[in-house]
């Protein structure tokens, strides 16, 4: 036996045995980190899962749905993520679901790049929150965010409070955007997935009718619809109560308010876009707004004062019908004890 050998059996007998604990210990580390490596020299792919030149799963790779819980969704990719609202304390739930390490939205690989398209008119938190629901999505997520143009917007929706410029800018001073895209499709193709290299699309999951007829010729079939037969739609979730179309309602419905405020901050009835007849019908009404709150505020001061002065009459003819008209002293200790009690 050579001497190199015989040197590692004499140690290897010699050893305690409260040593083999942390030898297993060191065992298992030294596979792990081979198995991390196996798979970062795959690209970042599992090395059990068998991938297309398009980067999908076959589906005998794909893991079935009903081993996910409800609240996951199954990618293409065989990994399952978190769908619908992730407030902030469960930031971390997405990655507990993929434990792949290495994998794509994982810490340890490549962002998973999620697009979500819109018009973002009047940016509001209905606006934010959903664009953190997409961002959230992953634990690693690139979140491109597309936005129409005025041209396209104003073709097939309508027309907007805020032109495409500010729309752009109000997207990309939201924290969870980390691009956005301008001059964005009407309907996603292929085509512009492959462009902009998007693993997933995300929006909430109500169907959204076309109404550009670009799908196929038919005006009834979801703007996502081919989307979603990829298998690259992941929903997100609306916020209830908030919406660009009620904010315009408000306004609506209260616009002689606001067309008097701006007017005291000293803009023209031409500003407003109002007639003259319109303009005097809107400060007529409010010099006599002022005048009957003036009176109702006059009118409830003096109510009180006779009611405070009704009183003090009341306490004085009670006094004078004492002294007129003496108790005895054993009611009047009746009475005392009554008021005593009644206390």
């Amino acid at each position: 036996m050579p001497a190199r050998e015989l040197k590692a059996d004499t140690l290897e007998s010699t050893k305690p045995v409260s040593d083999e604990p942390e030898k297993q210990a060191t065992v298992m580390s030294v596979r792990k980190a081979a198995a991390v490596s196996k798979t970062k020299a795959n690209g970042g792919k599992p090395s059990h899962q068998q991938t297309s030149r398009s980067g999908k799963v076959p589906t005998s790779a794909t893991p079935s749905a009903a081993l996910v819980p409800a609240s996951t969704h199954v990618l293409p990719d065989g990994t399952t993520a978190m769908t619908g609202a992730l407030p902030a304390h469960h930031s971390s739930a997405a990655a507990s679901l993929n434990t792949v390490e290495g994998a794509p939205g994982t810490m340890t690989g490549r962002p998973m790049r999620i697009y979500a398209d819109g018009i973002w008119d009047l940016f509001h938190l209905g606006h934010a929150r959903a664009l953190e629901q997409a961002k959230k999505l992953f634990p690693n997520t690139y979140l491109m965010v597309g936005c129409c143009n005025d041209q396209v917007t104003h073709r097939y929706k309508g027309k907007t409070v805020m032109n495409e410029d500010e729309r752009y800018e109000s997207l990309r001073h939201c924290r969870w955007v980390d691009e956005v895209v301008r001059d964005a499709p009407w309907v996603i193709t292929p085509d512009f997935i492959e462009e902009h290299h998007i693993d997933y699309v995300a929006h909430d999951e109500a169907p959204y009718v076309d109404i550009s007829g670009l799908v196929g010729g038919d005006a009834s079939k979801d703007v996502y619809g081919e989307v979603k037969r990829m298998g690259r739609f992941l929903p997100t979730q609306r916020t209830e109560g908030i919406s660009t179309s009620d904010l315009i309602l408000r306004v609506l419905r209260e616009s002689d308010a606001y067309a008097l405020r701006n007017m005291k901050r000293g803009y023209s009835r031409k500003d407003l876009n109002l007639s003259l007849a319109k303009e005097m019908r809107l400060r007529a009404g409010a010099a006599l707004h002022k005048v009957v709150q003036a009176g109702l505020k006059r009118t409830s001061a003096v109510r009180a004062s006779l009611a405070r002065r009704a009183h003090d009459l009341g306490e004085l003819a009670n006094g004078v019908v004492r002294l007129l008209h003496p108790r005895p002293a054993g009611v009047r200790k009746r009475e005392e004890r009554r008021a005593m009690m009644r206390k």
